[in-house]
């Protein structure tokens, strides 16, 4: 477990509460727009598939994008297991149906990649148009910005009493290193003393001599 030990640890912990934090924001601002949960409100499109022109494998989310024949679309999807399904396909041979939104009529945007949802690619199908939708919509929530404000806020708590708990040991610190320092300041004094005694000795030794 991640332990606050340094001023160091002190401000990176920092920037991870308000990077999540932050991220709660925009999702309050800019909360995910939820999916049509009609089928109806979808229209299938099929065809052969032309070609696969971009594959993309991230940390968080894989995603393929391909067009099929006699249209000019370019489409994707996130299905699971995406890119292992890419691989058996074939082009101009693997048959491709899908779902994508029915758009308002008077829009175009053929020029920007559409999500299709319930993808069927040569006969396998990971996921059905009803999955897909459940499956984004249940993110598509604002309990993710709560979440994230909750986790950023507790984790700005602890940075306070960790930062409070590391001020008192620097105090304790210092006075613990004052304390020595005053003894020998209070021991000083003593040294003069000592050779005012020496220096009596010394004059009553001489003035025996002399006598």
């Amino acid at each position: 477990m991640f332990q606050i030990q340094t001023r160091g640890d002190l401000i990176y912990y920092l920037v991870l509460c308000t990077l999540v934090t932050a991220m709660g924001v925009l999702f309050l601002v800019f909360p995910p727009v939820p999916l049509p949960a009609d089928p109806a409100a979808y229209e299938q499109r099929a065809g052969a598939l032309e070609a696969v022109t971009q594959r993309h494998a991230g940390h968080k989310s894989a995603w393929v994008r391909f067009r099929i024949a006699n249209d000019p679309t370019i489409y994707e999807s996130r299905a699971p297991r995406i890119l292992e399904s890419a691989l058996t396909w074939v082009e101009r041979q693997t048959a491709v149906s899908f779902f994508v939104p029915r758009m308002p009529a008077g829009s175009d945007s053929r020029d920007d990649p559409q999500t299709v949802y319930g993808l069927l690619a040569g006969g396998v199908q990971t996921r059905t148009l009803e999955a897909d939708i459940a499956f984004v919509n249940a993110g598509a929530t604002r309990w993710g910005a709560g979440l994230a404000l909750g986790i950023g806020v507790c984790g700005y708590l602890a940075a306070f009493f960790a930062w409070r708990r590391m001020r008192l040991q620097d105090e304790a610190m210092q006075s613990l290193g004052q304390a020595p320092r005053a003894r020998r300041a209070r021991a000083k004094p003593r040294a003069p003393a000592r050779r005012r005694r020496a220096r009596l000795a010394a004059s009553r030794r001489d003035g025996d001599h002399a006598g």
